[in-house]
């Protein structure tokens, strides 16, 4: 911290403190020394005077005068003794703050005016935003005791309840009954605001993110939150809805995977994501999100027995939800990467049962196959080979080179070829991209299953199909599409490909 014992040059505006070097000028205390117990019965409430610097020149910014206390253990607040009710500061208690006494005379000028402070009675400290704070007290005792009472304070804040705490504090806990006390107050309409000031952002508390979110779910917090999210919503309380916003933010930016599993439970999702279509930082705008998240459905085509997959298929879709659409401004690269590996781990579980399930996966072809089936099942059918195919992308080399070769040998290209033989149906788009995405990572399979089709019989191929498209498309994108995947097939080394000499005779000339 910069030492204000240096001397600055002052302004009108501001006070400058100077060190002097004598010690006879010091006033006697006005009024009675408080004893430590005396302070505890008054709440810790001492009168102080409130110094602040926020420059680089040790210019020292005389706040006023007022009374010092501590809220709910986790605040230092002064009110102003000039005007009632009138706050002069107010600041959390974090686990980084170092309390310091200092020891020395400072003079101290306002609009002018000099007058001798004794600097043995002051508090300091340096905040988050590196800024300066200074309490001046009424004698040193004072001093004394409020410093060992922000020290004991601050510590519960580090360790939590006495159990916690290392050897050399649990002697001096020993008979304090609020160490026993949870360090995270249960919200309420009333302290919403403080709450919010502990739940402090994870790169600041990551010395005990783990144990936060252990105490946060032993106390049913999040719930308790929900509860009180409703009662706001139903009052239209902006105010309490903006910090419940904050608040939900900070839970999900903790980063505690047990924390995260219960805010996309089917109990809590939808209220949370309530709370996160609110910000202090956009109070005129309020998002969508819950009318976006039910806009979207899972449709089980075919049964899926094991139901903890079902889970998982639901969980995976809430935490990209909540990744790609909710936070994206808000996520560090930290909570960006737990999310993904946890959704990589949930996209091995799916791929590795539907992998193991090649009956499952026929029948998702039959489906698409039987006429008689609706045009919209037809197609969830076909996305939902579609999405497979897509999430195997985030897997393994080995996992997916055998999820591609199981549909091939389950015949996904002889169904395909049904619909590409009509270029005029909506489910070609959908075809094609999945082609793309299959002769991208192994053009080999779709090659030897068109070069197996001119063996085998006579008519249309695949290969066929692929160009009457061209030829029929309109232009855009789908051109371009094709022509390079059909480039991607043909482009072999070998000249005399049998490829390359199916393909010269029966569509160059």
């Amino acid at each position: 911290m910069t030492d204000p014992t240096e001397v600055a040059t002052t302004t009108t505006a501001t006070a400058t403190v100077m060190q002097t070097d004598s010690d006879d000028d010091a006033s006697p205390p006005s009024e009675a020394v408080p004893t430590a117990e005396t302070a505890n019965e008054e709440s810790e409430r001492w009168h102080v005077k409130v110094f602040r610097c926020s420059s680089d020149e040790d210019d020292w910014e005389d706040l006023g005068t007022g009374y010092c206390f501590t809220a709910h253990d986790v605040f230092i607040e002064v009110v102003s003794d000039q005007e009632e009710g009138g706050k002069l500061a107010y600041w959390p208690i974090h686990f980084d703050l170092e309390f310091e006494a200092d020891n020395g005379k400072y003079t101290v000028e306002v609009d002018g005016q000099a007058g001798r402070q004794d600097t043995g009675t002051l508090i300091s400290w340096q905040d988050r935003n590196n800024v300066f704070h200074a309490l001046s007290f009424k004698n040193t005792h004072e001093r004394d005791v409020a410093l060992e009472h922000l020290n004991r304070l601050r510590d519960v804040v580090i360790y939590g309840k006495k159990e916690h705490m290392p050897e050399e504090h649990e002697e001096h806990e020993e008979h304090e009954e609020h160490s026993d006390a949870p360090s995270i107050l249960s919200p309420k309409m009333g302290n919403l605001e403080e709450v919010l000031a502990q739940l402090m952002p994870p790169s600041k508390q990551a010395y005990d993110r783990d144990g936060t979110s252990k105490e946060l779910l032993a106390m049913g917090f999040i719930g308790q939150l929900v509860d009180v999210f409703e009662q706001c919503e139903d009052m239209e309380d902006m105010s309490n809805l903006l910090l419940l916003g904050d608040i939900a933010r900070r839970l999900v930016q903790m980063g505690n995977s047990d924390l995260l599993h219960h805010i996309i439970s089917d109990a809590v999702m939808e209220p949370m994501l309530g709370m996160l279509e609110y910000s202090s930082e956009h109070p005129e705008q309020k998002a969508c999100y819950r009318q976006l998240f039910k806009g979207g459905r899972f449709v089980e085509v075919v049964e899926v027995e094991r139901q903890e997959i079902v889970k998982t298929i639901h969980e995976t879709h809430r935490l990209q939800f909540l990744k790609n659409v909710v936070l994206p401004r808000y996520i560090d690269d930290t909570m960006s990467s737990i999310i993904s590996s946890r959704i990589l781990m949930n996209h091995v579980d799916i791929m590795g049962y539907f992998q193991s399930e090649p009956k499952l996966l026929r029948k998702l072809l039959d489906v698409m196959e039987d006429e008689a089936s609706q045009p919209r099942r037809r197609m969830d059918a076909l996305n939902t080979l579609a999405n497979l195919c897509s999430v195997t992308k985030s897997t393994q080399t080995a996992m997916r080179d055998q999820f591609y070769r199981t549909l091939a040998e389950i015949g996904l290209f002889t169904t395909f070829e049904k619909f590409l033989a009509r270029p005029d149906l909506p489910e070609n788009d959908t075809i094609i991209n999945m082609l793309v995405m299959i002769i991208d990572y192994d053009a080999a399979l779709l090659r030897d299953h068109i070069l197996a089709e001119a063996k085998s019989k006579d008519g249309t191929s695949m290969l066929d199909h692929l160009i009457r498209i061209i030829h029929t498309c309109k232009g855009g994108y789908r051109v371009g599409q094709l022509a390079e995947m059909l480039k991607t097939l043909v482009g072999v080394q070998l000249v005399d490909s049998q490829l390359i000499q199916l393909t010269a005779q029966d569509h160059v000339h």
